[in-house]
């Protein structure tokens, strides 16, 4: 508590770990960052168009048995993948965050992240972690308009949903889909991605989607899902690859059990409004 008052950041690591190049040793890229440095980056295959981009992740943590709230989590990474700060709210709890809060939050995210990274980037690529809700006009939820309104033209604003997609096997057998795949389902308009295999089973798969008038950047589903399994392999905690970068902070900062401190010390803010 006394280091998150001052902003410090900081790694927790267990002592009790019997195999600390699991709980230790494999922190390093992330101890470099938190001291300031660069441990690593990322070249991403993001087009002309979307130059000197960031990239915007958002997701939502609930707690359903205890306090009954939601934590709304918009972080931030440059065009090569290291995180610059995490803005997140708390709220009833809901599925969908509030419009004009979730708007604030994302242009406090902008001028934080522009600071850090000391550019002053227009173009944006929002990864939204799950679907965007279909929520009706005027009731106060986020929707597909408060993407596209909140930082301008030049966004781009994905759906990744990591939940429910089938296992890909490659060329008809009963060899799993390597890392770097992707599937075009007939007259769909998502892709379904492999973007890292699995340390133990099936690797996970991202079903990828940018919804109709979303693609402010023009850069097109097959490049977007090229920049998505890039940011899988964005410094992170450790070193094995993971979501994509972006989610990867708003879904480890937006858990909301009470004694999990494992992304702890971050780069974080409180929205107060």
């Amino acid at each position: 508590d006394l280091l998150d008052s001052l902003q410090h950041q900081y790694r927790v690591f267990s002592y009790e770990n019997n195999q600390p190049k699991w709980s230790a040793r494999a922190q390093a890229s992330s101890i470099v960052q938190g001291a300031g440095g660069v441990p690593y980056r990322l070249i991403l295959p993001i087009p002309e168009v979307a130059n000197d981009c960031l990239i915007y992740g958002v997701d939502i943590g609930h707690d359903h048995r205890e306090k009954r709230i939601s934590r709304v989590v918009v972080s931030v990474t440059d065009q090569y993948g290291l995180h610059l700060a995490s803005i997140w709210m708390r709220q009833k709890l809901n599925e969908a965050a509030g419009n004009e809060a979730l708007r604030k939050m994302l242009l406090k995210a902008r001028k934080v992240a522009q600071f850090a990274s000391g550019t002053e980037a227009k173009a944006s690529i929002i990864l939204r972690d799950g679907r965007i809700p279909n929520t009706r006009k005027g009731s106060g939820a986020e929707c597909l308009d408060t993407y596209r309104n909140s930082l301008g033209p030049d966004t781009t604003i994905v759906e990744c949903r990591k939940r429910g997609n089938p296992i890909m096997y490659f060329d008809g057998s009963k060899t799993l889909a390597p890392a770097g795949c992707a599937c075009s389902p007939e007259n769909s308009d998502v892709r379904f991605v492999c973007t890292h295999d699995a340390p133990q089973g099936m690797a996970s798969i991202l079903k990828v989607h940018i919804p109709e008038g979303g693609d402010g950047l023009s850069i097109g589903l097959d490049a977007t899902c090229r920049i998505i399994t890039g940011l899988c392999y964005s410094p992170s905690l450790g070193l094995r690859p993971h979501l994509p970068g972006p989610i990867y902070w708003a879904d480890g900062i937006g858990a909301t059990a009470r004694n999990n401190y494992q992304f702890s010390g971050q780069h974080t803010y409180a929205f107060t409004g």
